[in-house]
Order: C-alpha cells, then sequence, then structure tokens
C-alpha cells in the first residue's frame, strides 16, 4: 500500500514540474513600432524641344499652355519668338504619397536668366498629388515674344510636401535644347522657264528642307517685275501637293503666271517659300531668282 502511495506521489510532481501550464499575465508580447515611409519626389524625366513661332510673331498653336513671363528687355533679336515644348515626369520612390506645391520653369541664354513661367499643378498635372511609388507626367507648350532669345539652358524647380508636411524641392535642367525646325529653300539652278500650248508661261524647279523637321504645306510664289519693277504677275507652286517635306528632302513644283504674254517682258523673279512648322507657325523665306 505504502508502495502504491509513493508510485502515485512520484507520478503527481513529475507532472507539475515538466507541465508549465499558461503564461503569467504580466509576460505580454510586445507589438512592433509601425515603419514610418517619408516620401521622396524625383524628376525621372525633364525634355524640352523648341521651335520657332514665325510669322509675324504669331503664335497661333492651339496646344499652348502658356506666356513665358520674361525678365528685362528683348535683346532686339530679329527673331519672332519661341515655342518650347516641355515634357516632365515626377517620380515618387520613398514609398509614401506627397503633395507637390509648385511647378516653376526657368529660360536663360548666356548664363543670364530671360524668362520664367510658374505652371497652376492642378491644371499641369490633373491632380496635385503623388501616389506611393506613383509617377505624375505633363506636356505643355510655353512661348516667348519676339525679340527675346533662343534659350540654352532650361530648368525646372518642383516644390512637394512629405508625409510629415516638411517642405522639400527638386531640380532638374537641359543643356542646349534641341531645336526642331524645318527650312524651306528654292534650289535656284533647277529652276526652268517654259511655256504651254495655250501659251501660258511658267517655271518649274525643286524646294529642298535643309532643316532638321518635317515641314507641312509647302508652297512656293513667284512675284514678277517688269521694266521699273512694274508688278506683272503671281505664279504659285504646291511641292508635294501641300504633303509633308521630311529633312533633306526635295520635291518639285510648277507655277504657272496666266498674265504674262512672253518672257521678254519679265526683268526679275522674286520666289517666297512658306510651310507651316510643327508647333502650327508658318514660316517664310525670300529671295532672287531670275534678273534679265
Amino acid at each position: 500500500m505504502e508502495k502504491k502511495l509513493f508510485v502515485l506521489l512520484a507520478i503527481l510532481i513529475a507532472a507539475l514540474v515538466f507541465n508549465p501550464g499558461c503564461k503569467k499575465s504580466s509576460e505580454v508580447t510586445e507589438t512592433p513600432e509601425p515603419t514610418v515611409r517619408n516620401a521622396n519626389v524625383t524628376v525621372s524625366s525633364f525634355t524640352t524641344v523648341a521651335t520657332r513661332a514665325e510669322s509675324s510673331g504669331a503664335i497661333g498653336n492651339e496646344k499652348s499652355t502658356g506666356t513665358i513671363v520674361l525678365i528685362g528687355v528683348p535683346t532686339g533679336a530679329s527673331n519672332a519668338g519661341y515655342i518650347y515644348e516641355v515634357n516632365l515626369t515626377l517620380r515618387e520612390t520613398g514609398g509614401a504619397s506627397a503633395a507637390i506645391t509648385a511647378v516653376d520653369f526657368t529660360f536663360s541664354a548666356d548664363g543670364t536668366a530671360f524668362g520664367t513661367y510658374s505652371a497652376d499643378v492642378g491644371d499641369l498635372f490633373g491632380t496635385t498629388s503623388i501616389s506611393a511609388n506613383g509617377t505624375l507626367s505633363a506636356a505643355l507648350f510655353l512661348t516667348s515674344e519676339p525679340g527675346y532669345p533662343y534659350a540654352d539652358l532650361a530648368e525646372v524647380n518642383v516644390s512637394w510636401n512629405d508625409s510629415t508636411g516638411a517642405a522639400c524641392s527638386v531640380d532638374a535642367s537641359v543643356q542646349n535644347p534641341m531645336l526642331e525646325d524645318a527650312d524651306i529653300v528654292l534650289l535656284e539652278d533647277t529652276v526652268a522657264l517654259g511655256r504651254k500650248r495655250n501659251k501660258s508661261y511658267f517655271l518649274t524647279g525643286l524646294v529642298k528642307n535643309i532643316g532638321n523637321y518635317t515641314a507641312w504645306n509647302v508652297m512656293v510664289t513667284f512675284t514678277a517685275l517688269g521694266d521699273n519693277d512694274v508688278f506683272l504677275d503671281t505664279a504659285s507652286g504646291f511641292p508635294a501637293a501641300l504633303g509633308d517635306i521630311p529633312p533633306d528632302s526635295t520635291a518639285a513644283f510648277e507655277a504657272i503666271f496666266f498674265d504674262i504674254t512672253r518672257w521678254s517682258l519679265v526683268k526679275k523673279i522674286f520666289w517666297k517659300t512658306e510651310w507651316l512648322t510643327r508647333s502650327g507657325s508658318s514660316v517664310e523665306k525670300e529671295g532672287v531668282v531670275y534678273v534679265q
């Protein structure tokens, strides 16, 4: 009997020693502090391409976003201003959203700023905030007035508030923005005088795009003058049938005079080429092709 009691007591002690039971209420598992992420906005892409705004300074561009606020006075340069096509992409890399508060552009020439433009953030991006790890992109056309120089430096400054409300900013710049420009000239050595069977007189020849961008709606016009520069008639030709003329390409034309009765009456012929640029502006170039 005593032996059985001893065995039972031993079993009970072993159970108490090797079964720890529930944890004490004072043993609380700690929750780690949440990770706080701060936003970081970068300029992932900033490009600027310029075209001339010709034809008496007319901008004539339905894509135009705004006009550069100019600093100082015009340089007197013989230009009708420029149109700058700006493309900007922002990227958030910190893993938190941010509020974009300002986007400011500066244009400089020869080391001197001559114009600025402050964009309306909401109009520019369609929103004033950028999401965590997100992007915002915008394209805009900015114009300068006649007489101001071509910008050899374009800069952008983007201001933003991070998740703590702290004010931050980031800058980017483009050196020597590409000037995309068609340039249509008359190849004077290709011009020939002719006469049709119906006795109308005409000119044939070639024009060439010596620029670095395609020209649209190209037209060449000739003005014939007689003795003492008396006006005789005009004739127009439409190279490429008003279609595109790519860079380093030529196109043929025929221009008919309807009021000239013989070539001997013509003492001078002036030519003028006209075309549209990628910005929608009209450009002209003139010269003299024939002097008797």
